[in-house]
């Protein structure tokens, strides 16, 4: 199990120094001759299990700092936000108008030959 210090530093200067785990499970099946101990008095065998916790503190601390964005700092996502949708929805327009426009003309064609040999 690792362990690393946290602190979360908000807007209202308030800290909450807190700790994040990381666990790494690791899981060996035992064979038959390892799972019983056969006990000196009696007969009976007993079943050897174990379960191990081995903890790695982290000697780094890390501090999670909350923070407001300026103004100016969201009006240029929003403008790149928009510039993005009007780039990627110029693209397929002159595309789809070609291809509808190339339907048209096979299928216009299409009706002026089959009136031609009627």
């Amino acid at each position: 199990m690792q362990i690393v210090p946290t602190e979360y530093n908000y807007i209202s200067k308030e800290v909450l120094p807190t700790n994040q785990f990381s666990v790494t499970e690791y899981f060996s099946p035992i064979s038959e001759y390892d799972r019983t101990w056969p006990v000196l008095i009696t007969d009976i065998k007993l079943i050897m299990t174990a379960v191990y916790f081995l903890y790695d503190l982290s000697p780094i601390t890390v501090t999670i700092k909350e923070e407001r964005r300026s103004f100016l700092h969201f009006i240029t996502r929003l403008c790149a936000v928009l510039g993005g949708t009007f780039a990627l929805t110029g693209v397929p327009n002159p595309t789809a108008t070609k291809f509808f426009s190339t339907c048209a003309k096979a299928s216009a064609d299409d009706e002026h030959l089959h009136q031609k040999v009627v």
